[in-house]
């Protein structure tokens, strides 16, 4: 596991679909409830299945910041289903785009054990299930670009320092060259960006593992030379930048869920650096814990809510 104020987060997806069924767009509300009905017996432990349609807004606005769903399952809520783990970080949604979706998030870079954590799950659903398979092509899917081993890894980055310098958009063209895509997290002045894998063809799930953490790495290492760069520029103005944000997040009354990931942001910058001692897992998990949507699912009262903000996550950085 690594978090050290570059990596947030990894995500895996891997699509699956039956042999004998239609794709979504094209089946029946009978494909459908069969569909939903042969996976949650199959997978009877562990997880809690459910329509869609039966799930409160509240709960579907707190799995979807937690990207354990999609807009598209919710759009498909008629025909829809997801089981959830009790540890909330694996999810199995049923009639998203293709027929099963199994999605697993961690903090932090670990894909090897995210993976290991989820192949339980995805061998009970290859051995006990009838998937679309090519010898030559693999795993059939709804779109074109997730045949082949059907597996996406996605890893959250704080990209503050390439973005300063004005080098990430070379960098990014690189990438995209290569077969990644890198899209900004939509935080403004977070700094946040999201790599991930767009070919799944003729890769196996371990290839794909093995270039999504090597990029991941070889990024990490032009953020710090870059954020060193930055600090040997100007170490007093860095240094005094940093302490500010810390200042600000440790002694605001009102937090806004967008100042605080960009104060978060110049804290990373500054903990990677030693310009201050911040355990970083603590922050990021104080602001995944903290999101509108966690405190509404958890029935506290929001009413306040930038003033709840600014407590708990003062509270959680001053226990640890």
């Amino acid at each position: 596991m690594t978090n050290n104020g570059i990596f947030i987060s990894t995500k895996i997806k891997v699509l699956r679909n039956f042999k004998d069924y239609k794709f979504v767009s094209k089946f029946s509300l009978d494909d459908a409830n069969n569909i939903i009905e042969k996976v949650s017996k199959l997978i009877s432990t562990g997880f809690r299945f459910r329509r869609t349609s039966e799930i409160d807004e509240r709960e579907l606005n707190f799995l979807l910041k937690n990207e354990l769903i999609t807009k598209a399952l919710i759009a498909n809520n008629n025909i829809s289903a997801v089981g959830v783990n009790k540890e909330r970080n694996i999810s199995i949604m049923l009639n998203e785009v293709d027929h099963i979706v199994t999605t697993a998030t961690t903090s932090g870079l670990d894909a090897s054990g995210l993976y290991e954590n989820m192949k339980p799950t995805l061998n009970q659903i290859e051995n006990g299930l009838s998937l679309a398979y090519d010898d030559e092509y693999g795993y059939l899917c709804a779109s074109p670009t997730n045949i082949g081993s059907a597996m996406h890894i996605s890893i959250t980055m704080c990209l503050r320092g390439l973005t300063k310098l004005g080098e990430l958009d070379r960098i990014v063209a690189d990438l995209t060259q290569l077969g990644f895509s890198v899209c900004a997290i939509n935080q403004k002045n977070s700094q946040l960006f999201k790599i991930e894998n767009t070919n799944c063809l003729g890769l196996n799930e371990q290839d794909i593992i093995n270039k999504m953490q090597s990029v991941a790495l070889k990024l990490q290492e032009y953020e710090m030379s870059a954020r060193r760069l930055l600090y040997d520029a100007d170490p007093v103005a860095l240094t005094d930048n940093v302490r500010r944000a810390y200042g600000v997040l440790m002694n605001c009354y009102c937090l806004s869920y967008r100042e605080l990931n960009e104060l978060a942001s110049q804290i990373r910058v500054g903990a990677s650096l030693s310009l201050i001692d911040v355990r970083i897992p603590v922050l990021d998990k104080a602001i995944l814990d903290n999101s509108y949507e966690t405190l509404v699912f958890k029935g506290e009262d929001v009413s306040n809510y930038e003033i709840t903000l600014a407590k708990n996550i003062q509270k959680a950085l001053k226990e640890n």
